[in-house]
């Protein structure tokens, strides 16, 4: 595995599950990214806050006809169009990734299902540009935290898939945002609780591992630490 640089044992650490969140909430809580303050205000807006200073931000064109997972439960018609036309009609979930203070963006995901296993679609929005930006399509349960490379060009966050009791997995994914492509790290991890890029290339990450037979036994987890060389990842 050449992506793992380094991993030692930290000890046991409290299970933390990352997508836990994203499926009891309908609408996403006031999340706080330093001086910025972000909260879904109704199901199609988000609102941001900075310095008594309000952006909102549209999110009923985001959602294209055919990113709407949906379409069968709320009907074809309340969708009308071809398959990038947006679909406001479309449920979705949102999820509040990362914030790059050095370049004023948000990154956040919208969901288009309810099920365990759900597609999500990464987006950004500038508060300078007052653009929202589309990137990449990933599949999870749930997205949790994220982080920022220093020059703005890698966006890593965790992933959340569900697998039933003692059976959850955890994955890293990383988005090329200059050049829209993707890449996932997903080999023995299980729960992920902490990002810190150390290096425009390096992230350090911190997991919560645990077996399944342990899970069962009511074992405590180990916590991990390891790292990812964007070097040696393969983007898509």
């Amino acid at each position: 595995m050449d992506w793992r640089i380094a991993v030692r044992n930290l000890g046991a650490a409290a299970f933390v599950g990352v997508f836990a969140s994203s499926l009891t909430a309908q609408y996403s809580s006031e999340v706080r990214f330093g001086s910025v303050s972000v909260e879904r205000s109704s199901v199609n807006e988000l609102h941001m806050r900075r310095e008594g200073k309000t952006w909102r931000v549209d999110l009923s064109r985001v959602v294209r006809r055919n990113d709407c997972s949906s379409l069968d439960e709320i009907g074809a018609g309340s969708c009308p169009g071809g398959p990038t036309t947006p679909c406001p009609a479309c449920p979705r979930r949102v999820e509040f990734l990362a914030w790059d203070e050095q370049h004023q963006r948000l990154h956040f995901a919208v969901g288009t299902e309810t099920a365990r296993n759900n597609p999500w679609t990464i987006f950004s929005y500038s508060i300078v540009t007052r653009r929202i930006r589309r990137f990449t399509n990933t599949w999870a349960a749930g997205l949790g935290i994220g982080a920022v490379s220093r020059s703005g060009r890698y966006l890593a966050y965790v992933s959340g898939y569900h697998g039933g009791a003692c059976a959850n997995t955890a994955a890293i994914e990383f988005v090329d945002l200059w050049n829209r492509r993707a890449a996932i790290v997903n080999e023995g991890l299980d729960t992920i609780r902490q990002l810190k890029w150390t290096s425009d290339t390096v992230l350090e990450f911190e997991d919560a591992s645990q077996s399944e037979d342990d899970c069962r036994d009511g074992k405590p987890p180990e916590l991990m630490r390891g790292s990812v060389n964007i070097a040696a990842l393969t983007f898509r």
